[in-house]
């Protein structure tokens, strides 16, 4: 939320640090007490942030007490002092790109605390502490680990969450619902909050390797338990590893019997996950899908059905709360809406455990079909159909 919008070599706005600086300070009416006279649409210059985050981390009296003065040149020998700038290479009236501003947000995040003592002659000495800046004034703190479980999935079956929760490296923490799906299985560093006694992601950051691998492009009859075999760039023969333990996910549950011929899915993905770089994945998402357009949605059948007569339950999605999306948003059963394409993920007993739905269409000539690989060109964009559309294409 610091950030709404990175492009790293964009210049920042006075609208851009005013935002950062409510948020650096949990306090929505801060940044007036340094912007109350600029346009927030300008460009913001050097020393607009580093006075203003200096003195949000304290470090104003530092100028005062060390330098004699709250002048430009005490303000930039403070916010050296507190590593938030390197060196003295930035000049007053600099303007500043995005990525220089996201590197001095994370210097304040990580800047020392200050305390004063006071000797018999009335001085007063500052000196740093052991605490940050996120620490000691925003109650924060960084975790790096696995995301073992989040809202609507899980690496163990035993190991599951609250639909508010994830679990990182054995530790559960709050979060909004479903807002950390991509996550599971990979290894991140999270921005923790303490919220009143209870521990809340803010944000996630991957670390982790990834490898997605088309349905398509799995070569036949060559998976094992350890390694995969695949065409890279649809034509390159090429074999990865697997970890010996390796967590396998089918359709976003916990899959520890797997065989290897779930590893060669007719359609849909493999997203491998390597969490310590060192060319081996220790987790596999096996995201296997059938797809239909919807003609109808009954509530009272809990079901819904495309134009052929074909139908699909979601009694299990109802009762178990499983998630349903509509381009990329959250929504529940009753809000299907008709006429649109859905994505249905099921787990190995046939429950609908995700549903994916979008309008999102393409339109053009057909030039070739490949109903091998179930391809078709249409104004030379190559698309893969689903079974469902098999016969009416071909």
């Amino acid at each position: 939320g610091l950030i709404e919008e990175y492009d790293k070599d964009a210049n920042v706005t006075v609208g851009d640090v005013a935002n950062a600086v409510n948020i650096l300070t949990n306090d929505t009416t801060m940044a007036d007490r340094y912007f109350h006279d600029y346009s927030y649409e300008s460009e913001a210059v050097f020393s607009d942030i580093i006075s203003a985050y200096v003195d949000i981390a304290g470090y104003t009296k530092l100028a005062l007490y060390n330098y004699g003065d709250t002048s430009w040149n005490a303000i930039r020998k403070a916010a050296r002092d507190m590593d938030l700038i390197s060196d003295a290479s930035g000049r007053q009236q600099d303007k500043v790109t995005m990525e220089s501003f996201v590197n001095m947000s994370y210097r304040l995040l990580y800047a020392k605390s200050l305390k004063a003592t006071y000797a018999s002659d009335g001085n007063t000495k500052l000196y740093k502490t052991d605490e940050d800046y996120m620490s000691y004034i925003l109650h924060m703190y960084t975790v790096n680990d696995i995301v073992e479980a989040v809202s609507f999935s899980s690496l163990q079956p035993d190991n599951e969450t609250e639909g508010d929760s994830i679990i990182i490296g054995g530790k559960t923490y709050k979060c909004d619902k479903s807002a950390y799906e991509e996550m599971i299985g990979r290894k991140v560093t999270a921005l923790v909050k303490d919220d009143n006694g209870k521990q809340r992601i803010i944000a996630i950051h991957d670390e982790s390797k990834i490898l997605e691998i088309s349905a398509e492009d799995i070569m036949k009859n060559s998976a094992e338990k350890t390694s995969i075999t695949y065409f890279k760039d649809g034509s390159r023969k090429t074999k990865v590893r697997l970890d010996k333990t390796v967590d396998v996910l089918y359709n976003y549950s916990a899959y520890p019997d797997f065989k290897t011929a779930d590893l060669e899915i007719s359609q849909g993905r493999l997203v491998l996950i390597d969490n310590d770089e060192d060319g081996v994945y220790e987790v596999v998402r096996i995201e296997e899908y059938e797809a239909a357009m919807i003609f109808s949605v009954s509530q009272d059948a809990e079901s819904i059905s495309d134009s052929y007569g074909n139908e699909w339950s979601i009694k299990e999605m109802i009762e178990n709360d499983y998630p349903i999306y509509e381009e990329e948003k959250l929504i529940t059963a009753i809000n299907i809406p008709i006429n649109k394409v859905a994505a249905f993920y099921r787990n190995k007993t046939g429950e609908i455990v995700r549903m994916y739905i979008t309008d999102k269409t393409v339109a053009g000539y057909v030039g070739k079909i490949d109903a091998v690989k179930n391809q078709v060109w249409i104004d030379s964009t190559k698309y893969t159909y689903t079974p469902q559309v098999k016969e009416l294409l071909e």
